[in-house]
């Protein structure tokens, strides 16, 4: 890519606002990675941002599960017959969710993972980033593929499950980002859970991975699965919830700024009743 994440769009689009490119991954399935890219990018479409969701697991991708949405067109598709993909024909294979979120899916079948390489994701990004806001990227479990395929993308938002087994393997990660100068561009997201449960916490996770933790999102199966059952985002279908104020407050610090100060509350657009409705 020709431009640094967060630098302002020159030419053509040089009066629009900086275009965030954030990447979510994880060292382990059922972490919440997913969830936190869906509903994270459903918070920043509700507040009238250009939001664009890009589910790069390519192999076992389930954005449209947690947004209630069947692939039609997918990323598989758009690359065998758009060899070189413009603003207009990448259109063709957006879906459009209701909170106003546009969505690229991955491959509706695992064996079409390998139509898609690191250099076609990056025209993708390359193009969207002109348009949209905000590029949302949720990925499939691991780190050392994808580090080196979204290099350029800043920044990383990592979900550490608080476990050590896994923790462990994300240090191997974090250790390898540090080697390459990388560092600089993690975000550290846990899952909160219950203390009776494990005797991990937070600053077991800082100590270990040797980063501060940037992000909390409590653990709520009982909503997250409710959720799920309707193909709802949390910030929808339970906007009350502890769980839904955890992901609000991710999106307020995305759109304020990562490293800003939180005290500074952000101004969120209200809904009208006439939008209320029809995201019901």
């Amino acid at each position: 890519m020709k431009r640094r994440i967060g630098e302002h769009i020159t030419g053509e689009e040089g009066g629009r606002p900086k275009t965030e490119v954030i990447l979510v991954t994880g060292a382990k399935g059922g972490i919440g990675k997913t969830a936190l890219a869906v509903n994270l990018a459903a918070r920043l479409a509700i507040s009238k941002r250009k939001v664009i969701l890009l589910d790069c697991n390519l192999q076992y991708g389930d954005t449209g599960v947690f947004l209630g949405m069947e692939p039609k067109e997918t990323m598989a598709e758009l690359l065998q017959e758009q060899r070189t993909p413009t603003l207009d024909t990448l259109n063709a294979y957006l879906a459009f969710h209701q909170s106003g979120l546009r969505v690229l899916f991955g491959p509706k079948s695992p064996e079409y993972a390998d139509v898609i390489g690191g250099k076609n994701i990056d025209k993708i990004i390359s193009i969207l980033r002109n348009y949209y806001d905000y590029v949302i990227i949720d990925t499939a479990v691991g780190f050392p593929r994808l580090i080196w395929r979204f290099r350029s993308v800043q920044p990383y938002s990592v979900c550490v499950p608080i476990d050590l087994c896994t923790l462990r393997n994300t240090k191997k990660a974090f250790l390898l980002l540090r080697s390459l100068n990388m560092e600089q561009k993690l975000k550290v997201a846990i899952m909160e859970q219950p203390a009776k449960n494990n005797g991990v916490g937070m600053a077991d996770v800082e100590r270990v991975l040797g980063h501060k933790v940037d992000l909390t999102v409590s653990r709520d199966d009982k909503t997250m699965t409710a959720c799920l059952n309707q193909g709802r985002p949390v910030v929808l279908a339970a906007g009350k919830s502890k769980l839904a104020a955890d992901y609000i407050a991710v999106a307020e610090l995305v759109e304020r700024g990562f490293g800003a100060d939180k005290s500074q509350k952000l101004k969120v657009p209200l809904l009208s009743k006439k939008d209320k409705r029809k995201l019901r």
